[in-house]
């Protein structure tokens, strides 16, 4: 007899690619071969740089061979992922932050790589996935890192202020929950995150104008910035000469929406 629970998640995951052909426009024929692609180009780039991030903010970051999140591993090998934020962290004075929580950390890319560049900050790594904290947790012992950070499961408005009550010091939130942002960062949540500050990236594609709703909440008490998505231009990275163009063309796209963006909010006090 088959198992119910499997035959549920075989349909949820039809109707999920029947609502993405619809609300993206895009066949999914397509969108499966360009995750081929970028499947592809994450394992020559892994095997070109041996698993470690090779340039900017994160470089020397490790990887395991375990992952938890889709084909954007490639990127971060490279360098190239998000390097929006990995600009904005780069201008920000990072060891000024007494702790520093990652909610939604998947495999550990911030959480592990911020780590590495701020020795004196304590680190927390939320996630609903058991895989992620398993993954994030392993990446962390490999980067030597594990006994700073506090892997955990759920993070809510009630644990940001218990977050706030027990850290000495600046805070900085990253937050990336695939569409949830404004259910963390909202008015009871705000008492904890007045003196913090918060990059979280917006998915205003899922439903709403997160951006926005963000924007009205945190403006008081924040200085607000819109990081917006840029181009990737492939010359940047000449480990891709011999790269074929689909190849590293679909690797280098992160598959976002091109209304993507992400809120810097510093605190003003």
């Amino acid at each position: 007899m088959q198992n119910p629970y499997t035959w549920a998640r075989r349909v949820a995951r039809r109707i999920a690619r029947r609502l993405y052909v619809r609300l993206y426009g895009q066949p999914e024929r397509l969108r499966i071969e360009a995750e081929s692609y970028r499947k592809s180009f994450k394992e020559r780039v892994r095997s070109e740089c041996e698993s470690k991030v090779a340039t900017g903010l994160f470089k020397g970051l490790t990887f395991s061979e375990a992952h938890s999140w889709g084909n954007d591993l490639g990127a971060m090998l490279l360098g190239s992922y998000e390097k929006e934020v990995l600009a904005k962290l780069n201008s920000t004075q990072l060891k000024d932050y007494a702790a520093i929580v990652d909610v939604g950390c998947a495999d550990g890319f911030y959480a592990i790589g911020l780590a590495r560049i701020c020795p004196n900050a304590k680190m927390f790594a939320y996630d609903l996935s058991a895989r992620a904290r398993q993954v994030t947790t392993e990446n962390a012992r490999l980067n030597d890192v594990l006994d700073r950070i506090e892997v955990r499961e759920f993070c809510d408005p009630v644990e940001l202020q218990n977050l706030s009550n027990s850290i000495k010091g600046k805070i900085l939130v990253i937050v990336d929950i695939e569409g949830a942002e404004t259910d963390l960062i909202c008015a009871s949540s705000l008492p904890a995150l007045e003196s913090a500050d918060l990059l979280v990236e917006c998915h205003d594609r899922v439903s709403g104008d997160h951006y926005r709703d963000l924007e009205n909440l945190l403006k008081q008490t924040h200085s607000i910035e819109r990081i917006l998505r840029e181009g990737r231009n492939p010359n940047d990275y000449p480990s891709l000469e011999k790269m074929p163009d689909l190849e590293f063309v679909t690797g280098l796209c992160e598959m976002r929406s091109r209304s993507s963006s992400w809120l810097w909010a510093k605190a003003n006090s």
